[in-house]
């Protein structure tokens, strides 16, 4: 009997224990106020390139021979190194953070970059 309750709440401890591990935040999921539905190329990445990689990434010799002075010079270098761009400009650990010297782009732009990416790269 008393190893019976003993293993009962032996386990009821793990189970507690295990559970209150994992959580989500929506906030941190999806940005408050961050509008994904409808993401294109002039409206949502032209504007994140233009104040945060334009002055690195544009003209006649841009940094690390990567463009994004147009939709089809940014389509080219993300589609060679899409998963390296990503990783730079959420500052995940091994990537050179991106932009270089500045601070991270917001989590709504990033998401919004994500989106137009993911869903096909419009140049719209």
């Amino acid at each position: 009997m008393k190893r019976s309750k003993l293993f009962l709440l032996s386990a009821f401890a793990m189970i507690s224990w295990l559970s209150s591990c994992y959580y989500d935040v929506e906030e941190e999921l999806y940005p408050v106020g961050c509008d994904t539905s409808s993401v294109s190329y002039s409206n949502d990445v032209v504007p994140v390139l233009v104040s945060s990689c334009y002055s690195c990434h544009a003209g006649a010799a841009p940094t690390g021979g990567a463009s994004f002075d147009d939709h089809a010079s940014l389509t080219s270098v993300m589609g060679r190194t899409s998963a390296q761009f990503f990783c730079r400009i959420k500052f995940e650990s091994g990537c050179n953070p991106m932009p270089q010297g500045g601070n991270k782009l917001s989590d709504c732009s990033i998401l919004k970059l994500e989106t137009w990416y993911a869903n096909g790269a419009a140049n719209n």
